[in-house]
This record gives structure tokens, sequence and C-alpha cells, in this order.
């Protein structure tokens, strides 16, 4: 009896070393597997910007579109895009979105000429102030992500990565409220289709839940300039970031001929400038 316990248990013995050593022997192989490289970890290459036109980048969303609203986008479109046009417009968005409006170089009518019958490419922009660095006339190249069906065509998350000469007239809010004295038509003459960049002090600020914050910047001591900042500038600058009295401002927008009072030059589409 005694000798057949010790035969049991050396073969129990035998076969947990056998265990042992088959578990070590995975545990090697495990480590060694581990620690190979693997072709996930190799560094993938930097998306590649297709480069279009502004009237290229038109033309292919609508044969994206043509496709059906549920179709699925082209595989190009799953990148970048470099679409160079001419900034039809920029602006802050009612719901306090960065946009520039693009156009070919080709339409050469007056951004009030082709509202909702003209193509044009709507950009979605990173840049807090893109009128600090765009203005209508300038041409301009945008890199974006294609945005979302069925809207018009447009880029989203995109950034300006090419800026021509700047098309916007610099100028004193004393030099401007001389202008006053040409009249709406003189005036419509000097700024339309044009963008300004103010300059001057903030002599009082008025607030409306309608308009937002309206500035009045000092003028020639007869005439001011009124700047309408609207409500979504209004609510993005908050109680802090509001000019008050006494401050020197920058001010991007265009002149309206067509309100003019007799002690005010008015300006609409304004956004401050910080930068």
């Amino acid at each position: 009896m005694a000798k057949r316990r010790t035969g049991r248990a050396m073969g129990i013995c035998i076969s947990t070393i056998a265990a042992v050593a088959v578990i070590a022997g995975c545990d090697r192989r495990d480590s060694s597997a581990s620690s190979a490289p693997t072709s996930s970890t190799a560094s993938q290459p930097a998306p590649k910007a297709i480069p279009l036109s502004a009237e290229q980048f038109a033309a292919k969303f609508k044969e994206w579109m043509a496709n059906g609203l549920n179709a699925p986008k082209p595989e190009e479109s799953q990148g970048l895009f470099d679409v160079t046009g001419v900034v039809d417009r920029v602006e802050l968005g009612i719901s306090g979105d960065n946009l520039v409006f693009l156009r070919p170089a080709s339409d050469t009518e007056p951004t009030e000429a082709r509202q909702n019958r003209r193509s044009y490419i709507q950009a979605l922009v990173n840049d807090k102030q893109p009128w600090a660095r765009l203005a209508r006339g300038q041409r301009a190249t945008l890199r974006g992500r294609l945005g979302a069906f069925p809207q018009p065509p447009n880029l989203e998350q995109a950034d300006i990565v090419d800026a021509g000469p700047s098309t916007a007239v610099m100028i004193s809010a004393s030099e401007l409220a001389a202008q006053h004295a040409n009249g709406e038509a003189g005036l419509r003459k000097l700024y339309d289709g044009k963008d300004l960049i103010v300059t001057g002090k903030v002599s009082d600020v008025r607030s409306s839940p309608l308009s937002g914050l309206t500035l009045f910047l000092v003028g020639d001591g007869k005439v001011r300039v009124r700047c309408e900042l609207g409500v979504p500038e209004t609510q993005r600058l908050g109680e802090a970031g509001a000019p008050k009295a006494g401050d020197t401002v920058k001010v991007f927008g265009e002149v309206q001929p067509g309100n003019l009072t007799e002690t005010i030059l008015p300006m609409k589409g304004c956004h401050l400038i910080t930068k």
C-alpha cells in the first residue's frame, strides 16, 4: 500500500512539474509576442488636402447631391479640401458660428445682387475673429472637411491657410465721420461692397434685447459713428468683454448710407477686433 501511495504521489509531482513547464513556456511565448512591433503602432501619414477652386468645389457638391441625400460620401470627401475663392462676406452666425462665405473668382457682382441665387461656399471657421484677416473681395484659401448633407456647399472645421492682400478700408472714426458731408450718394460711391476697419474712442454704449450692444464712436465733433454689434456678438463678449465709454476700439463692419441722420453715420454687421 505504501508503495502504491508513493508511486501515485510521484506521478502527481511529475504532472505538476510538466504543467508548470508548459505554463512557463506559454508565458515566454506571450511575452515575446507582446514585445514584437505591430503595424498598428506605425505612424500614419497626415491626410493630404485636395485643392479645388470655389467653382470646382460647388460643382462636385452638386454631383454628390445628385446621388441622393442618403448616398454615402465619396471616398475623397473623408479627407481635407483646400478651397480657394473670393470672400463674399464674413459674419458671426445666429448660433455663434464664425462664418466665411467664398464666391467664385468669376463672380464679380456685389454681394447684395446675388442673395439666394448664386453659388457660394459657406465655411465654419475655427478662427474666432475671421474679420481680423478677411474682408469682402479678398482672395483666400480655406482648409476644411466636407460639411453635412444636405446643406449648401460647405466646409466645417476650416482654417484660413492663405489670405491675399487685405481689401478692408482702414480708417479712423473721425475721418469716417467727416465723410458724412458726402451724403448718401457719396457714401455709396465710396463704400458700397466694402468692409471697413474703424478705430475710435467710445463715447457711449447702449443696449437692447433685440439688437444687442450699440457703440457710438467719437467723430469729428459734430457727427458720431454708430456701430451695431448685434445679439450674437453681444452674447459672446459678455459683460466682462463689452466695451465701455472711454475705451479705444477697433471695429469691423460696413457703412449704412441709407440710415444717415444729421449727427450719426451708421454702420452695420459690426464686430470687435481685439487681436
